[in-house]
């Protein structure tokens, strides 16, 4: 049985202050992807989200 991935919630705001959640989830091969409304995935480079977890910190919560 494969191993389920590593996902993360991300809460933010966006630009009119609208509260937003960001899904980050790790994929095969220790690429990275998040979600993007409603339900399309788009792959960023690994260093770009390490960046995007940093800047919002404590706001990274694993999901159960």
């Amino acid at each position: 049985m494969p191993r389920p991935n590593k996902t993360y919630d991300i809460r933010c705001r966006d630009v009119v202050d609208r509260p937003r959640t960001i899904t980050v989830v790790r994929l095969p091969g220790g690429r990275v992807g998040f979600r993007l409304p409603p339900g399309e995935w788009a792959e960023l480079d690994a260093a770009d989200v390490v960046e995007f977890v940093t800047a919002v910190g404590d706001a990274a919560m694993p999901i159960p």
